[in-house]
């Protein structure tokens, strides 16, 4: 992207970031392990995970839908059992945007802000500001960040024998 195109851009973003900010004042910044801290924690403790991305998200509410999943009242009650839960071998992945923006590139911190002024104060009753969350991009490591370059998540480290002990 050109310079000036960039520039544009980058204005036209944090000029809808102040008009929205109010919708997202309540949103708290939710506690989330890096992706190598989740991938860790769930080697080392030997936890389960359960990965909620956007999807996860609207399927619980009825009037949404996804393509490749049927919404219904059991598996909104399920996902809701899950947010609730708090198993000792098992971890809430949450979108990393839920605490920072930081690393990430423009479009993805629109998309992701725009997605909590939708359904921020609709997902917020289900989530615990105290708690600590694992990273829903433990699997997706590779998508919206602004330097590609950084290792994360490495494929390799999913692979126990070189984690266990």
């Amino acid at each position: 992207m050109a310079f000036k195109e960039r520039l544009s851009s980058s204005f036209y973003y944090y000029q809808w970031v102040l008009q929205t900010r109010k919708l997202r004042q309540a949103f708290p910044r939710y506690k989330v392990m890096s992706i190598e801290e989740s991938i860790s924690a769930i080697i080392r403790n030997r936890k389960s995970a359960s990965r909620f991305g956007d999807g996860e998200f609207r399927l619980l509410f009825p009037e949404h839908y996804l393509e490749f999943q049927e919404n219904s009242e059991e598996i909104r009650m399920k996902l809701k059992e899950v947010l609730a839960g708090n198993l000792s071998n098992h971890i809430i992945c949450l979108p990393e945007q839920f605490c920072t923006f930081r690393k990430f590139d423009i479009s993805t911190k629109y998309w992701w802000k725009k997605f909590i002024n939708h359904y921020g104060s609709r997902i917020s009753p289900f989530l615990d500001p105290h708690k600590t969350y694992g990273n829903s991009f433990i699997s997706r490591f590779y998508i919206g960040f602004k330097n590609k370059s950084e290792n994360r998540g490495k494929k390799n480290s999913w692979e126990p024998e070189k984690n266990l002990e």
